[in-house]
């Protein structure tokens, strides 16, 4: 089926054969197919990695699963609301953008990267860039620094100078303890506000709803709380859905499995891990949803495959083929429908939930045939939450 033949069948759905009411029909099933791709990971693929000189890689610059800008969101945020155009400002549109996407980095870790920093010598703190939103691992050299509070700092001798053992982060001020007495590199794991394209393309419909959200939650003649807070949620189950999934499936090197391994387990079991070298590595380390370290830096450059839970595969241009399994299409088209209702508002929307929900049962039977077929699928399934099983980020102790 062509691109052009799927949205055909959905302008009849809507009762708009010539997309007068809703033009943006091909953006709407875009994003039906990426939000359906979120929700039932059916489709994988084979990534080839060359493992050199350098330890971690970053996943989301491989070819094919490079995040899009997040100022793809904008553009569909006018045609969502049946409101004028005029009547939400860009300057809000924008704020909401950049608040919302900062919170669900923060919020499911999707997206780690390295940091580097001198800490001076003797120094009491040292000032990390107004862009960091937290930080998850810190060493120096070798040494895994501990975390540690406000209460150990002053209840424990941390010593007052020599060689760093904990760091202690406060007001995006990283503390040494016991200060070093010579100008120390610091290495990190962090999540950090610069830098553009930061939502995986699969999670960028729920970037949208939490965008849309905010913008129907201003005060003025937009302001609409019942679809607000129906936008909030489907923006939450994107946030779920991004906290238990997973980019990175296996690893294997001329034709046999690399174990995966969280960052904390090489921490605790091979404290030298960072400085290794050997032919081949023998685990890796997956950080999060789109960071994976190797144990061992091999000699020489060696190739291993990569197999990865893909970014929906979405149609160039009319005449392209759409790709997804004809049993899905029904779902997809569901999924689209009950989107574009959403401008509509009053019961038109409300009737359309059916379709939300007839959407939301075949992928939860896809998954029950999966489970049923894949012996060993929630394992495959949560490789990306290896380091957020050993290491939680967060506690809730009531």
């Amino acid at each position: 089926m062509t691109f052009a033949e799927l949205k055909q069948i959905f302008a009849q759905r809507l009762g708009d054969p010539q997309l007068i009411f809703w033009p943006e029909a091909g953006d709407l099933l875009k994003d039906a197919l990426r939000e359906w791709q979120a929700m039932t990971g059916w489709k994988t693929e084979t990534r080839t990695l060359s493992v050199g000189t350098q330890r971690w890689y970053r996943l989301d610059t491989l070819s094919g699963l490079a995040n899009p800008p997040e100022t793809d969101v904008v553009a569909g945020i006018n045609a969502a609301l049946m409101e004028p155009s005029g009547q939400f400002s860009t300057l809000g549109i924008t704020n909401a953008l950049n608040r919302r996407t900062h919170q669900m980095v923060l919020e499911s870790q999707c997206r780690l990267v390295l940091g580097q920093y001198t800490y001076p010598a003797n120094a009491n703190s040292y000032a990390l860039p107004s862009s960091l939103i937290d930080l998850y691992r810190v060493s120096a050299g070798s040494r895994l620094l501990v975390s540690v509070d406000e209460w150990s700092v002053r209840n424990f001798s941390l010593g007052s100078s020599g060689t760093p053992e904990s760091y202690r982060l406060r007001s995006k001020a990283l503390s040494l303890y016991p200060r070093p007495s010579t100008n120390t590199v610091i290495d990190t794991l962090e999540t950090s506000s610069d830098g553009a394209n930061q939502v995986p393309a699969n999670f960028l419909p729920y970037l949208r709803w939490a965008v849309l959200a905010d913008v129907l939650s201003t005060d003025g003649q937009g302001y609409d709380p019942v679809r607000a807070a129906y936008a909030n949620q489907r923006y939450q189950l994107g946030v779920e859905l991004l906290k238990v999934g997973s980019r990175l499936i296996s690893v294997r090197l001329n034709g046999a499995n690399i174990p995966t391994t969280a960052v904390t387990d090489l921490d605790l079991f091979f404290p030298l891990w960072q400085s290794s070298v050997d032919d081949y590595p023998q685990e890796v380390a997956v950080a999060g949803f789109n960071l994976i370290g190797f144990d061992r830096v091999p000699f020489s450059p060696v190739s291993v495959e990569l197999e990865v839970f893909a970014d929906a595969p979405l149609p160039a241009n009319d005449s392209a083929t759409v790709d997804i399994w004809p049993e899905h299409v029904a779902a997809v088209l569901d999924l689209a429908h009950h989107n574009a209702l959403f401008k509509c508002g009053g019961e038109e929307w409300a009737a359309g939930q059916e379709f939300y929900n007839r959407a939301l049962s075949i992928a939860q039977e896809h998954a029950h045939q999966r489970q049923a077929k894949v012996l060993f699928d929630s394992t495959l399934k949560e490789q990306s939450r290896r380091e957020d099983i050993s290491n939680p980020q967060r506690r809730n102790d009531g």
